[in-house]
């Protein structure tokens, strides 16, 4: 827990020296080798003395003795690589963080039966602690509190500061700051975003701003449960990736932790340990297990083209009904408007067996291209359940578009590298792809194969939303502006973008180690080292090439295949020699899909081998690692694989 006794301390710096290459050492026996290798030294500049001696005077001797000493220390000193550090000494109050799980199951009675009449749900237990206790002013007697709502997303509701020791009780209720949108590092610092209750946001959040100029928050407006989907992991890693640098005292979840989407919770508690964040949780309704069956997750893709192939999958899970039988229905209408009466078209019927309580029957519908452009929404239905407590989660919807315009592409590269220059003139060959391309360091007026050539990355949602993907080859994130990097993050949260990220040695070891750039770094699926290794080449680089050593998720992903087949596909990959090149991280982040490592047993640094191909959830987005920019070296193998 956070000591607030560290809140009476004063501002200040403090400046320190660091060697450097000292800190790199992480084996018992270095340290003692330099020290061996220092005595060897003296014992050598003694030597040569005694030597010279004979022959010189005594005076000339010794100066000679103690140059030759300056020259060791010298290199010795240069080694070590001195460094002078000033620490910054900030004075913030302690933090405490909400999260309030707002999905359908919370507009359910506290029992196992669905809400009827006037019973009051589990969100109505939680607007009333909110509204007629003194739960939130105790708090903000030694803390500031930020209230979030999460249900498929993370939404920041409200900020309340710490209060003063005079602060009367109509302040303790009374907000510094209403704002909504997806959590973001730079809103606790700067929230420009909409007011959600109509209230105006305080600039700063601070608690000598102006709160009367903030409403009331109205919790039953605010905290309304109608989310289709609880995504806990997922919501919590994203909240911790975070705060993780912020004074946080705790984290506090409310909610029946009834998940049904997203990565497992105990993914981000792993990472919430690690952050020595601690993680209190509240839950709500029965302490028995319901009889129910429940669409677990449903993914749809955003869009297709005319004609194109598209899968649609499912995960079905049942409790208490191991045994049993439930029919699943896959059916769809024209537009997304439940009202507009279009007639519904049968896709597709499974009958699942359910297993026990923890077992998910996944469900994949391969589904014939559609010729007609515009909005196809899916349902998915479970059918044949009595006595099902929560008949909420026995159905779930999702919008398809098709599209008749091209796949866009943007190709971000911090220079012209080799797998920029193959994925270009591949990209360029697909009719249905267009390619934009952004160079870093190109000079003004470059010619390049592509749609357009950027001067700078998109500064409008706008803009950004005009990509599919974005492919990104060893950028320097450090040319982005705060808002761009959060323009960044909102696309792929909110607009399902797809980003490719692939790590160099140019420009990874020069952003990973900046403070202002540790939203850049959750975004990716990979954890970094705090410290720059000793040796460059131990992190990118190697005189032979080793395959990737694929894993199970790696072998299944259709999207890695070299061939028309799993089988086809593991035999072209053996016979391709190679990369020779992987950014060593630290390993990949939980609730991230390894798809391959660098297979070389003597590159890891630490347990298992180096990630070189891994994959994350980012809000409805995806990102997707790869160690080192050489899938060009696969047309030397066949041009059958590009």
């Amino acid at each position: 827990m956070f000591d607030a006794s560290f809140l009476i301390a004063e501002a200040g710096t403090r400046t320190r020296y660091e060697w450097t290459r000292l800190l790199t050492y992480t084996e018992w026996w270095q340290k003692p080798l330099l020290v061996l290798v220092c005595l060897l030294v003296v014992a050598y500049v003694i030597y040569m003395y005694r030597r010279d001696s004979v022959e010189l005077k005594r005076g000339v001797g010794v100066l000679l003795a103690i140059l030759r000493l300056a020259a060791f220390a010298g290199l010795l000193l240069n080694y070590l690589d001195l460094q002078k550090r000033t620490d910054v000494l900030s004075v913030q109050n302690s933090q405490v963080a909400v999260m309030i799980d707002v999905s359908t199951s919370m507009g359910q009675p506290p029992g196992e039966t669905v809400l009827s009449g006037s019973a009051s749900s589990r969100m109505d237990q939680v607007t009333d602690a909110l509204t007629k206790t003194d739960l939130i002013r105790r708090l903000r007697q030694k803390h500031d509190i930020t209230f979030y709502r999460f249900d498929e997303q993370l939404v920041r509701v409200a900020t309340f500061a710490r209060l003063q020791p005079n602060a009367d009780e109509k302040q303790a209720n009374q907000p510094t700051q209403i704002a909504g949108g997806a959590v973001s590092e730079d809103a606790a610092k700067n929230d420009k975003s909409k007011d959600e209750n109509a209230g105006k946001a305080s600039p700063s959040g601070d608690p000598d701003g102006d709160a009367s100029a903030v409403k009331p928050i109205d919790w039953k407006t605010v905290l309304v449960a109608k989310g289709t989907e609880s995504r806990y992991g997922q919501n919590l890693r994203q909240l911790v990736n975070d705060l993780r640098n912020a004074p946080l005292a705790g984290l506090v979840i409310v909610g029946d932790f009834a998940q049904n989407a997203g990565i497992d919770v105990n993914a981000a508690i792993q990472l919430a340990s690690e952050a020595q964040i601690p993680v209190h949780t509240i839950g709500l309704g029965s302490d028995r297990v319901a009889v129910n069956a429940a669409i677990v997750d449903f993914k749809v893709p955003a869009r297709a083209y005319p004609g194109d192939k598209f899968q649609i999958e499912a995960l079905v899970q049942g409790k208490e009904l191991a045994g049993r039988n439930v029919t699943v229905e896959l059916v769809s209408r024209l537009g997304s408007d439940q009202a507009n009466n279009a007639q519904e078209t049968l896709d597709a019927r499974e009958v699942v067996l359910l297993g026990d309580n923890r077992d998910m029957r996944p469900l994949k519908f391969e589904l014939p291209g559609i010729t007609q452009p515009g909005r196809r929404t899916y349902t998915l239905r479970l059918k044949g359940i009595n006595q099902d407590s929560n008949p909420t989660d026995d159905q779930i919807s999702a919008d398809l578009e098709i599209v008749e315009r091209k796949n866009t592409v943007l190709l971000f590269s911090g220079g012209p590298t080799r797998e920029y220059q193959f994925l270009r003139n591949q990209l360029k060959r697909d009719k249905d792809t267009e390619v934009d391309v952004y160079l870093q360091n190109a000079p003004e007026g470059i010619s390049q194969d592509a749609r357009a050539v950027l001067t700078s990355f998109p500064k409008t949602m706008k803009e950004l939303a005009e990509y599919d993907t974005i492919v990104a080859f060893d950028p320097d994130w450090r040319e982005l502006r705060t808002e761009q990097i959060q323009l960044l993050d909102d696309w792929l949260f909110k607009e399902s973008g797809g980003l490719v990220v692939i790590a160099g040695p140019i420009y990874m070891e020069h952003w990973i180690q900046s403070k202002d750039l540790a939203k850049i770094r959750s975004i990716y699926p990979v954890e970094f080292h705090t410290r720059l290794l000793a040796l460059d080449d131990s992190k990118f680089g190697s005189t032979t090439p080793w395959p990737i050593e694929f894993s199970r998720e790696g072998l299944d992903a259709e999207f890695l295949w070299l061939g028309s087949g799993a089988e086809e596909s593991l035999r072209n990959w053996s016979d391709f020699p190679g990369v020779f090149g992987f950014y060593q991280v630290k390993g990949a982040k939980p609730g991230a899909v390894v798809y391959g490592r660098y297979s070389d047993p003597e590159a890891g640094l630490s347990d298992g081998k180096p990630v070189f191909l891994a994959e994350q959830f980012w809000g409805s987005g995806r990102v997707f690692y790869i160690g080192s920019g050489e899938f060009w070296r696969l047309r030397e193998q066949s041009v059958g694989f590009v």
